[in-house]
């Protein structure tokens, strides 16, 4: 049995288990993926029942499938350190959604939908080539987002345009290059921790 075919098996098998996790490594797919044309194989959408998808160290894995959507269970989506250079619209339908980590890709954008992740807690998009954000206020149930080591000129306003975020309580956006920081950063009661070393800053808002 070849490599390709062995993998399809064992994608198939985990569907008719009904496996909860999935973790792929790039060493072990990488050819795969190439094969697929930079995408991950139609089999792991179809395993349905998942909670938790990990997809780590695969740089030919370029662009995540609008096949996305059908992992309606999914509450962890790991994708970190790959190829990554588009995220489809389709993610802002994991209406479970708990953690999202698409750190060190190749992503200079991430879609207006992800904003509609209501039970998000966690958002990680450290270390791509972001130079801007969607409206990250709908995110009700945020607790941690990570923006570190982007191209970033501003302060995501989003998160503090309202009350409406009243978990966040973690902000990291060091090694970007934000110039300043809204005087509605006071909107954000539960903030703990809020790391902006490495930027443009030249003045701090007495509301911080």
């Amino acid at each position: 049995m070849s490599a390709d075919s062995d993998y399809r098996t064992q994608l198939m098998e985990l569907a008719n288990r009904e496996a909860r996790e999935l973790l792929l490594n790039g060493q072990k797919i990488g050819k795969q993926v190439t094969a697929e044309g930079g995408v991950l194989s139609e089999l792991v959408f179809a395993i349905k029942s998942l909670n938790f998808l990990e997809v780590i160290r695969c740089e030919p894995f370029t662009t995540l499938s609008p096949m996305v959507r059908c992992l309606e269970a999914l509450q962890s989506l790991v994708l970190h350190s790959n190829g990554l250079t588009a995220v489809p619209t389709e993610i802002g339908s994991l209406s479970k959604l708990k953690f999202l980590d698409l750190s060190r890709n190749q992503l200079t954008s991430i879609p207006d939908s992800i904003g509609q992740l209501a039970t998000l807690q966690t958002l990680n998009v450290e270390h791509n080539q972001l130079a801007d954000l969607p409206d990250l206020s709908g995110l009700k149930s945020l607790l941690s987002v990570k923006l570190s080591g982007n191209r970033l000129t501003r302060f995501p306003s989003s998160l503090c345009v309202d009350s409406s975020l009243q978990h966040l309580s973690e902000i990291h956006a060091n090694c970007n290059q934000i110039a300043d920081i809204p005087p509605t950063i006071s909107k954000l009661p539960a903030l703990k921790h809020l790391d902006l070393s490495s930027n443009a800053l030249l003045a701090l808002p007495g509301q911080l």
